[in-house]
C-alpha cells in the first residue's frame, strides 16, 4: 500500500447500475474510493466528506488514483451543493 491520505471533499457515485463506484472530489483531485460498501456509499452520496485511507493500486476502468479506505465520515458540513 501506498502513502496515508487525509481528505474532505463530496462522495458521488459514479458508473451505471450495477457497476456504481465512490469517488471523492476534493476540488482538485479525484479519487475513486476502494472497500466502501454500496449502503455507506448510497447514505453518503452528494454529502461532504472525511476519508481517511492509503493510495493503492488504479481500480478498474476509471482510470482515477485510488484510496484503499480506512474510514469515511460525514463532516458538519451537511449536504454539498
Amino acid at each position: 500500500m501506498g502513502d496515508r491520505v487525509d481528505l474532505r471533499g463530496t462522495l458521488t457515485l459514479r458508473g451505471n447500475e450495477p457497476f456504481t463506484y465512490p469517488v471523492v472530489s476534493d476540488g482538485k483531485q479525484m479519487w475513486q474510493l476502494v472497500g466502501v460498501d454500496h449502503a455507506t456509499a448510497g447514505r453518503l452520496q452528494n454529502r461532504v466528506v472525511h476519508v481517511t485511507g492509503r493510495v493503492a493500486e488504479t481500480a478498474g476502468p476509471s482510470r482515477l488514483p485510488a484510496l484503499q479506505v480506512d474510514s469515511v465520515t460525514a463532516t458538519d458540513e451537511g449536504t454539498a451543493r
